[in-house]
């Protein structure tokens, strides 16, 4: 594999037009939660319309979930070849026709594919670019932007509840269908907004610039083009009335040119190369002209990540800002084999998986136990959605007054995550320990929903709820690079991700069949809220089993380097 420079890095603005791309996440936020956790105000219509069961209604809210959790790893690899905007645009399209084609279905096979599936994967589209285009445009402030952004899924769930309550009662079901599907095609205006940060500008002393080899300028033509500008230069280079100490590398069109070490493909190039950089008299800038698409947001290993990055180990270590934002920096996927043929489309697809997909981390005890709590966790996350407004029902409480648990949730949940966000931002905050106190609460709390019978009790479990759930998703990523390091990050959420988008298939059919089974809700809950108590033990003792891992693995690491050192061979 040839040698090759990192891809030309962009500074975050921390401001500017990164409050717009805020904005449009939290709208974003607010169209995928909202219309994710309110398909439970929808479960006795579609049991009535379609004659099923609870455990088979069930299957429409767990099958969107999962989707669009599922898709996770996917939108990556596609996101980082089109770009966040044009996934965001196409994932708003196809989750509005999806919507509106499931408001004809005939059964509740059709509407679990049209509405579950397909309108699940558009969601996914959506979902992701919201996350990680915020990580894109800051760095200082991130953690403040991030928070904002995330308040969209509580405000989403506080309104998308009450006004699916009112279009159901007055528009019926598919009359519900169509205007929401109208309410998602918003997404597509508001993903226009996500736009791509340019490479920024290098300047290079002529004393450091090294012209010995161009560095995977991509295709020979894009060699030769370069190489051509340097010929047609160093005819100007022999006029003596322009001296210079310094290269301007500057780009035109879509992108810079790095030239750290610039690599030739053939000894002609190389030649001409050296003469450019050997003139004794050379212009006031040098023109580069390469085409290259901007910059992607998971160039950075640590666009996932939600906390502030002041915080992390490599920015401490790092003198600056700009050291640590090139310690940063992925190598990308090489278009080219070593020998300079064209890689196929499925040995680039590929390539781009194995960077967001690495099945080598289910051999680590600490992701393995972690990731085994997050598909718990999501076994039982869905059920309040699901089951509570039906639950109200049965106790008496009209429609409207039921579908408001769901807002109360959505209320508490935005609270607690601006909350839980300035927290984990201490010193002194053991994420760790919120985690799994919150997972423990939360499963304790709704284990005793059946044992509440008036409207104050639940809405006060949905309070409590909303804060637990807050905790789990605001602390995800910075849990993650706590236990497993920066460099894993992208690599365990994709996995944590898909893992929990398998579980949430699962968690409401089966709370749903245990409800058909006994008929009521007491099971149900009982199964939720046993999945999310068995997820916080199981955080317990990650520190240990973290801290026991990373001390084994310094151990070898010690043992492989002085087993190095003795077999150097004698000369």
């Amino acid at each position: 594999m040839p040698s090759h420079d990192l891809p030309a890095m962009s500074v975050a603005p921390d401001g500017g037009w990164g409050w717009v791309v805020t904005a449009s996440s939290f709208m974003i936020s607010v169209l995928v939660d909202g219309i994710c956790l309110s398909v439970g105000i929808f479960l006795n219509a579609f049991k009535y319309e379609f004659g099923s069961t609870t455990s088979q209604t069930a299957w429409v809210m767990s099958v969107l979930n999962g989707s669009y959790l599922f898709v996770g790893p996917i939108v990556s690899c596609i996101a980082d070849k089109y770009g966040c905007r044009i996934v965001t645009i196409v994932g708003g399209i196809f989750c509005a026709i999806s919507i509106f084609c499931s408001s004809f279905s005939t059964s509740i096979v059709s509407l679990i594919i049209s509405f579950g599936v397909f309108g699940g994967i558009g969601l996914g589209f959506m979902y992701l670019p919201a996350i990680v285009m915020v990580g894109y445009y800051f760095d200082k402030k991130r953690a403040l932007a991030t928070g904002i952004a995330v308040c969209g899924s509580g405000i989403g769930t506080f309104l998308f509840a009450p006004v699916s309550s009112y279009l159901l009662q007055f528009f019926g079901w598919r009359g519900a269908m169509w205007i929401t599907s109208s309410l998602v095609l918003h997404g597509v205006i508001f993903g226009a907004f996500y736009r791509p940060l340019r490479p920024a500008k290098s300047i290079v002393p002529t004393e450091t610039l090294i012209v010995d080899t161009i560095t995977e300028l991509r295709p020979p033509e894009i060699n030769n083009k370069a190489i051509n500008h340097l010929k047609a230069e160093d005819s100007a280079m022999r006029n003596p009335s322009r001296r210079h100490r310094s290269l301007d590398i500057t780009g035109t069109g879509d992108g810079f040119l790095p030239l750290a070490r610039i690599n030739a493909y053939n000894d002609k190039q190389s030649k001409i190369a050296r003469l450019a950089k050997s003139q004794d008299v050379i212009p006031t800038e040098v023109l580069m002209r390469w085409t290259s698409k901007p910059i992607t947001p998971f160039y950075r290993k640590d666009v996932l990540y939600t906390g502030s990055v002041l915080h992390l180990a490599q920015k401490m270590r790092s003198p600056s800002m700009n050291e640590f934002i090139s310690s940063m920096v992925e190598v990308p996927v090489e278009s080219y084999d070593a020998d300079g043929t064209s890689r196929s489309l499925w040995e680039k697809t590929c390539l781009a998986a194995k960077k967001y997909v690495d099945f080598s981390l289910f051999l680590r005890p600490t992701f393995v136990l972690y990731c085994l709590s997050c598909v718990l966790h999501m076994l039982g996350f869905f059920v309040p959605f699901s089951y509570l407004p039906s639950l109200g029902d049965n106790l008496g409480f009209s429609g409207p007054r039921a579908s408001l648990f769901i807002s109360y949730i959505g209320i508490s949940n935005t609270i607690f995550r601006v909350a839980v966000g300035w927290i984990s931002d201490q010193k002194w905050a053991n994420c760790l320990m919120i985690n799994y106190i919150s997972l423990l609460v939360g499963g304790i709390s709704t284990v005793l929903v059946p044992y509440c019978y008036s409207y104050e009790q639940l809405s006060a479990y949905c309070f409590v709820y909303g804060m637990c759930i807050a905790a789990f998703i605001s602390l995800r990523s910075i849990i993650m690079v706590e236990l497993l390091g920066i460099d894993k990050l992208t690599n365990a959420f994709g996995l944590v991700i898909m893992s929990q988008g398998i579980s949430s298939f699962f968690g409401s059919p089966i709370a749903g069949l245990l409800s058909d089974w006994y008929g009521s809700y007491n099971a149900t809950f009982y199964m939720g809220g046993g999945t999310l108590i068995a997820a916080g033990l199981l955080c317990i003792p990650l520190h240990t089993v973290s801290k026991w891992e990373k001390a084994r693995e310094s151990k070898k690491n010690g043992e492989e380097k002085n087993d190095t050192v003795e077999m150097e061979p004698m000369i």
